[in-house]
């Protein structure tokens, strides 16, 4: 305990605490935040240092991306411009309907190849989203730990490989991410609006979506980092993806 001597205390012979002296009965009252408003403020700082915004419309323009290569397995190393193995192949865009992982379930995809600097771009959103509504399915009902509202909603998520074009071989393990903050990403369609909440577990991980789309459409699904772990999959608004490459590895999710 801090314990001081004033003047008055030497001269009447005794030791005054802090709490005794005048100055010292002015209190000022602690300031309180509600305990759900300091959570948004943690959450908002969190979210926003990650750059990804959360998305209030469907994608309307073609997709312009890049292929970027990782030296290590599981996108680990810094990446880096496409060796000449992955410039000759060709991206392949495989749909599966009614879930988020797993084999492609549908014969249509797409295809795009590669210029000398590693850009590619899809044909129009349009036209996938109109191929995509008649082939999406409502979600597997043997995913119990998952609601999706309305439960008629159907879905179908765009795959992403690296195909040689010399044996049709998959050129190591290929996914879509943001291009700045290397933020996993999903590439799926909805055919209305719709909210997604839950658990998937596919491949031994767990993986949580928080997803609100307002439209139908074709949607970013980003999994954001923050102070405490790994967040949930939300929609997103983004412009020039990534298509990351990196030798092939046991533990992809695909």
């Amino acid at each position: 305990m801090c314990v001081i001597q004033s003047r008055e205390a030497r001269n009447i012979g005794y030791d005054a605490h802090l709490s005794d002296l005048p100055f010292m009965k002015l209190r000022c009252p602690p300031v309180r935040l509600p305990l759900s408003l300091c959570f948004v403020f943690l959450l908002s700082a969190c979210t926003a240092s990650t750059g990804l915004q959360q998305s209030t419309t469907a994608l309307e323009t073609a997709i312009n991306g890049q292929v970027v290569e990782y030296p290590e397995s599981g996108f680990q190393g810094a990446p880096s411009s496409p060796s000449p193995a992955v410039i000759n192949a060709q991206l392949w865009f495989p749909a599966i309907a009614g879930h988020f992982y797993g084999t492609p379930n549908l014969q249509k995809s797409w295809h795009a190849s590669l210029d000398e600097a590693g850009g590619f771009q899809l044909p129009s959103t349009t036209q996938i989203e109109q191929e995509l509504s008649k082939l999406a399915r409502p979600f597997d009902e043997q995913e119990t730990a998952i609601l999706v509202e309305p439960a008629a909603t159907r879905v179908a998520r765009l795959k992403t490989y690296v195909i040689s074009e010399f044996d049709g071989e998959a050129v190591g393990t290929a996914r879509w991410q943001a291009s700045k903050h290397r933020s996993e990403l999903l590439l799926v369609y909805f055919d209305r609006p719709c909210q997604v909440l839950g658990s998937l577990f596919f491949a031994g991980q767990e993986h949580r979506f928080d997803v609100r789309v307002p439209e139908a459409g074709l949607y970013w699904l980003a999994r954001r980092h923050s102070l405490f772990g790994v967040r949930p999959y939300r929609a997103v608004a983004l412009t020039q993806p990534v298509v990351a490459v990196a030798p092939p590895s046991t533990t992809a999710v695909e």
